[in-house]
């Protein structure tokens, strides 16, 4: 230890050229609805060509034009114009001169004059990302060219695409199906799961409603697709009669009706018509053709009023980018030529592919909604982009959110693993199910990504006929010409153990990243996106798995939107962060965080998250409206309101094997409460002066200080606001909804500022009791020495080092930075790395 601290003492001193936080003054990062044109202010973009995107104006006829140019005057021949866009978005298509450019866009209004946008500017350089596409114009001249069918493929691939699957098991297994079901009883309009609605009123019986008829649209699509495929399969033409004649009933279905009026149910029925008029279509009478576009005519015309000129601005519609889009694509591939209106549907979905994927993304794989409404869209993300370069021969696979997708997968839920614990509906996710197993084999077959193919692979244990366990992925797999073992291998453990996705809001740490059973796994949650969509409030927040079980984690039960014990508890109380005046965190796209640094040697890894903008006034509508109705008030007593927090920075540390260290700094503009929380699935007790938890494999002390000396606890397995199962929908075999344990350290003092260090020792069930050693100048425990400065009146600081010279040092006075409040990582008495805020995408 004397070795160590003589070399910090005499590291090189250098000035400090500039501060190394940055900070962010923005209402949001990503709004709910566009606020403003992008790219702007002499931004270096990352891809090429370039979307142009500005907000929708929804009063009146409106239709926009642009302007695009690399000189500032526009003058002719030097400028790319475009005029009478029905929607808020430009898509060049083609890759633009590297330099500087400049763009505009026009409103016009029926009867007004034109309104000019301000002159926006950007930067294109060598450091792009370059994937040309076809344009709208050329896309729509390519689909129309192929006759029917053509809905999943061009017809001139039906032979390779019959060759491919010959001795396909799932092609087997399609034409078995198809067969026993062909002339099977008509599907009546009825609930799929009823549920008595007795004594249910208002807005909650609404939603219980469409809860009853979820899925019905599935119902009666699946047998579709799966008559059509045979018929693709085998061209024998009773199948593709069979799909017609299942098609005509949904067509005789009443569209404003309970089964099929929901945008799910809606989307599925429609796709289901278009896939028989595009399989039957030698078969049909002008009769039947004329009952089916009407049909789907009336259906389409609602989502494209409903989506052109608003979704495309939209921050993150998520039913829309679930499942409808990719429905709605589908259904105009096989309806252009038949439908006049097909045309602007085509022409809409292809456009919001190419300028807004990834939505909830950026580069590097991640996906912000949490695991369990991850997965919702893995249809949408895998056939879109499968279909469209089966059609065009471009790889819309080709950019770099793809190629990380799978790293996100094995940082983020491990096999047999508890997931990172945020989003809705991630407590029912214990582990990866086969839709996981079937969108990795996806990713690595498509992309090429090894670490995809090592994840996928290590779910079905190395048997890869189980990689088609997943029915709803049967039509990709039949349509890939690539191979499962086309992929270059590695194995799990030859990664690094820890992932950094600031895009998404994610940092992962792991201490064993192929065996689950012996894998410490720390996850950190603090994203740019807000707490929109299926997010959680819950910025800085953190999770702690041993085993693949829960150890402290997310806690309650995620309902619908609309339910008081999701808007009261789950989405802010239930995490592992902070409460400020015993307030939750702002739900909606103003209340974000951001993880600005990330490091990861083999003795440790860290991340610095940013919440100060978690906590505010909650000015969604959208979350408004849902209070409203489901009778939350928003007051202090529900825990809601603006506590004028201004600084919340959560620095996180595993250190390798077993040890967590978490150190907050707080700040608001006027003296408050302060909550340090932690949940667990298992009781939690206090004990010999620490905090006891536990999951199955593994007992942890957890130990927390403060610079407010006399913290209270409470320790309880109740609820903020009961969990109530009113769907009755079984959630891990159990109708009702099982307690969890809370403990809360509330300062019973107010101050302006505060500082928690809490330190986490997790060891293999022994009940042995690990005592840190604490002096004047630290903490020392298990070989780590932590240094904090606790006095809120003086800079924050941390130290944390141990004996072999690895170490984390934040604004120490020991170790020179370059730059004042980096932090600094060594490894092995070695500089690694000095870490500066960086900040993340807006777009």
């Amino acid at each position: 230890m004397k070795n160590l601290l003589l070399l910090l003492c005499f590291l090189p001193f250098a000035l400090p050229a500039q501060e190394a936080v940055k900070h962010i003054d923005k209402e949001a990062i990503h709004y709910r609805m566009r606020q403003h044109a992008y790219p702007a202010g002499g931004e270096v973009v990352k891809t090429n060509p370039v979307a142009l995107l500005w907000p929708v104006v929804r009063e009146g006829k409106v239709s926009y034009g642009v302007r695009l140019s690399q000189d500032p005057n526009f003058s002719e021949g030097k400028t790319i114009a475009v005029s009478r866009l029905p929607w808020a978005m430009y898509n060049t298509h083609r890759k633009l001169a590297k330099g500087t450019w400049y763009w505009q866009y026009q409103i016009n209004k029926k009867g007004e004059y034109p309104q000019k946008s301000e002159v926006y500017q950007f930067e294109i350089t060598d450091d792009v990302d370059v994937l040309e596409t076809p344009t709208i114009h050329e896309f729509l001249d390519i689909v129309k060219g192929y006759e029917h069918p053509r809905i999943f493929l061009p017809p001139n691939q039906l032979n390779d695409f019959r060759l491919r699957n010959a001795d396909s098991k799932d092609a087997k297994k399609v034409i078995q199906e198809a067969t026993k079901n062909l002339n099977q009883e008509l599907i009546p309009e009825a609930p799929t799961r009823p549920r008595d609605t007795t004594g249910v009123e208002g807005f909650e019986k609404k939603v219980l409603m469409r809860f009853m008829y979820h899925r019905f649209g599935e119902v009666v699509r699946q047998p579709i697709e799966n008559q059509a495929l045979a018929y693709l399969l085998t061209h024998d033409d009773k199948y593709a009669k069979e799909a017609l004649r299942q098609a005509l009933h949904i067509a005789g279905m009443d569209p404003k009706g309970p089964a099929t009026q929901e945008d799910f149910n809606a989307a599925s029925a429609m796709l289901a018509m278009a896939t028989a008029y595009d399989v039957a279509y030698p078969y049909m009478s002008e009769a039947e053709k004329e009952s089916l576009k009407k049909a789907i005519k009336v259906r389409g015309d609602h989502f494209f009023r409903s989506y052109a000129n608003m979704f495309e601005a939209h921050g993150m519609d998520n039913h829309v980018w679930q499942h409808t889009l990719r429905r709605f694509f589908m259904t105009a591939i096989a309806m252009v030529g038949e439908i006049d209106d097909a045309d602007q549907w085509l022409s809409f979905c292809y456009e919001v592919w190419c300028s807004r994927f990834p939505v909830l993304g950026g580069r590097d794989g991640g996906w912000h909604d949490g695991s369990s409404y991850y997965q919702v869209n893995f249809e949408t993300f895998i056939l879109i982009p499968k279909i469209l370069k089966n059609l065009t021969g471009v790889d819309f696979f080709d950019i770099p959110w793809f190629k990380n997708a799978g790293k996100f997968l094995a940082y983020s839920f491990p096999k047999n693993s508890y997931s990172t614990g945020f989003g809705d509906g991630f407590e029912a996710m214990l582990k990866p199910n086969k839709k996981y197993i079937a969108y990795a084999d996806a990713l690595a077959r498509e992309v090429g990504d090894p670490i995809a193919r090592a994840y996928a692979n290590n779910l079905v244990n190395g048997d890869l006929d189980k990689l088609g366990q997943d029915k709803d992925f049967r039509l990709y797999r039949l349509l890939t010409e690539k191979k499962a073992t086309d992929t270059p291998q590695v194995s799990l453990d030859s990664i690094p153990t820890a992932g950094y996705f600031p895009d998404a809001g994610f940092a992962l740490f792991h201490t064993n990243m192929a065996k689950t059973r012996r894998n410490l796994m720390l996850s950190f949650f603090s994203v740019p996106f807000g707490a929109t969509g299926h997010a959680h409030a819950a910025q800085n927040g953190f999770t702690i798995s041993y085993g693949g079980k829960q150890l402290f984690g997310g806690s309650g039960y995620y309902s619908n939107f609309n339910d008081p014990h999701t808007l009261k508890h789950y989405r802010t109380r239930g995490h592992n962060t902070i409460l400020a005046d015993n307030k939750a965190m702002v739900i909606g796209e103003n209340g974000y965080g951001w993880i600005p640094r990330f490091a990861n040697t083999e003795a440790l890894g860290y991340a610095l998250g940013d919440g100060s903008h978690a906590f505010g006034d909650m000015t969604a509508e959208f979350w408004l409206d849902r209070m409203e109705k489901s009778k939350v008030e928003y007051t202090a007593e529900n825990g809601f309101g603006n506590p004028k927090v201004k600084h919340f920075r959560r620095h996180i540390a595993l250190l390798r094997p077993n040890m967590v260290v978490i150190y907050d700094e707080l700040e608001a503009e006027q003296a408050i409460n302060w909550s340090w929380l932690l949940h667990s699935y298992q009781k939690m007790v206090r004990k010999d002066g620490a905090l006891w938890g536990e999951n199955e494999f593994v007992n942890a002390q957890v130990y927390l200080f403060s610079s407010d000396k006399k913290l209270k606890h409470t320790i309880t397995n109740e609820y903020f606001e009961p969990a109530v199962n009113w769907k009755k929908k079984p959630v891990n075999g159990s109708i009702e909804y099982a307690k969890n344990w809370h403990a809360n350290f509330d300062t019973k003092g107010k101050s302006k500022k505060m500082r928690f260090l809490a330190l986490i020792r997790i060891d293999e069930k022994k009940n042995e009791l690990i005592i840190p050693k604490i002096t004047d100048k630290d903490i020392r425990i298990k070989g780590w020495s932590i240094s904090a400065e606790m006095d809120a009146s003086k800079p924050a600081r941390l130290e944390i080092m141990n004996k072999k010279g690895d170490g984390i040092y934040y604004n120490s006075p020991r170790v020179k930075s370059k730059l004042e409040g980096s932090t600094i990582i060594f490894d092995k008495n070695s500089i690694v790395e000095e870490l500066v805020d960086k900040l993340p995408i807006s777009r």
